[in-house]
């Protein structure tokens, strides 16, 4: 069976999608790669935009280390957070 894979890059984000598929026909494999690759452009393009993000998952995004205001945040570990929370009972 032909396996393919396709490449698309957006030349103006600079980002890179890979599809890839398995069909009977080596063509068919390739049109339908490529057309995975565009459809995960597509998707990007969509979350990264501020708003389709929101309006999709229900809530704004935001950098980690950064608070809801866009300023700079203390880094905070998993660990320090755990032992914070497990001193405290």
């Amino acid at each position: 069976m032909p396996i393919a894979a396709g490449l698309v890059r957006d030349r103006e984000t600079g980002w890179v999608t890979i599809g890839t598929a398995v069909r009977p026909v080596f063509v068919d494999a390739a049109f339908k790669a490529v057309a995975e690759a565009y459809s995960l452009q597509t998707s990007c393009r969509s979350l990264d935009d501020e708003q389709t993000y929101a309006r999709i998952v229900g809530r704004t995004c935001r950098a980690p280390g950064t608070s809801s205001s866009g300023e700079r945040t203390a880094p905070t570990s998993r660990a320090t957070a755990k032992t914070s929370t497990t001193g405290s009972t």
